[in-house]
């Protein structure tokens, strides 16, 4: 019978061939529990199994588990013979997580924070690339490249790695977009991602304060303007006074709309237009400052009253 090991499945002070180190607080191992199976370097097939792992638990920094071989599957045989001759000493292990834990701690080391166990495996190189097994969220297999793509596109936001609040963590994932947008070609540099992100952050403000206050000044404008159409509708007795109010709304919301309703109105005709009185008295204006210097009322009494005098002032 093959005497027992005691392997070092992870230890989370040392990174993997990606550059990020495991951090064993965040993770789970109901799963791996329930089925501790030990696969041949990672390789997820019935005829790969070599036995299973007992005592799995965290000491310290590390993550162990004693070896438990099939000997009754002769081709199991050999590997563990091996390792109990020390020719096999490495073991790592395959584990699913969310991109979104993965962060920068506070020396600048890129952590993941959350993960879950799936199988642990012996492996002759265990700090080979392909000797740690990484699976997504959806629990597919991760390939090297989108792994390292994963990991270029981790948070550069410090944080603080506390075992005692770990929910208290901030974390900031910068994708390669988002790079892009910045103006960054990568997420190293924190001090130039921090000064982009405010740039960006004072654009925005900047620009909505712009914005906001150019709104206003042309809702103000049309207001102006939706007043005094519609008193000059009153005072040309297009519309009744008790009127005014739902004109000035109706002009606010939509100008060109109202200023033809409005225009197409026939106005009250006076005694003084029907006789065609065009005379011209010491109080009518005799050039176009005093016809704008005139009140409102007084302009349209005289645009109405004489329109031969009216049209002729600004001939």
């Amino acid at each position: 019978m093959s005497k027992s090991k005691t392997f070092i499945l992870s230890d989370e002070t040392i990174a993997n061939t990606y550059g990020f180190r495991i951090i064993h607080k965040g993770g789970k191992l109901e799963r791996f529990l329930k089925n501790p199976v030990m696969l041949n370097d990672h390789i997820n097939s019935t005829r790969t199994v070599l036995g299973r792992w007992l005592n799995a638990r965290f000491e310290g920094t590390q993550l162990k588990a004693e070896t438990d071989f099939d000997l009754a599957d002769e081709t199991v045989k050999p590997i563990a013979g091996k390792v109990e001759r020390d020719f096999i000493k490495g073991a790592s292990i395959g584990i699913i997580f969310d991109p979104i834990h993965l962060a920068v701690d506070e020396k600048g080391e890129l952590v993941l924070l959350e993960w879950e166990l799936l199988e642990a495996s012996i492996c002759a190189v265990p700090s080979n690339g392909n000797a740690i097994s990484l699976f997504s969220k959806e629990g597919d297999l991760l390939t090297e490249k989108e792994v390292k793509q994963l990991c270029l596109s981790a948070s550069t936001s410090k944080i603080k790695i506390d075992n005692k609040n770990q929910n208290n963590m901030e974390k900031l994932i910068l994708s390669a977009t988002t790079l892009v947008a910045l103006g960054m070609q990568n997420a190293d540099d924190v001090a130039g991602v921090s000064a982009a992100i405010e740039k960006l952050a004072l654009n925005y403000s900047t620009e909505k304060s712009s914005h906001d206050a150019t709104k206003l000044a042309l809702k103000n404008m049309t207001e102006v303007q939706a007043k005094k159409l519609v008193e000059e509708a009153v005072l040309a007795g297009k519309i009744t006074a008790d009127l005014k109010d739902s004109y000035i709304e109706l002009a606010s919301n939509n100008f060109d709309l109202a200023s033809k309703t409005l225009g197409a109105m026939p106005g009250k005709a006076s005694l003084s237009n029907n006789v065609n009185n065009t005379k011209l008295t010491g109080d009518d204006p005799k050039n176009i400052d005093e016809f704008a210097a005139m009140p409102l009322e007084k302009q349209l009494a005289f645009k109405n009253e004489k329109p031969e005098a009216y049209t002729a002032l600004f001939a």
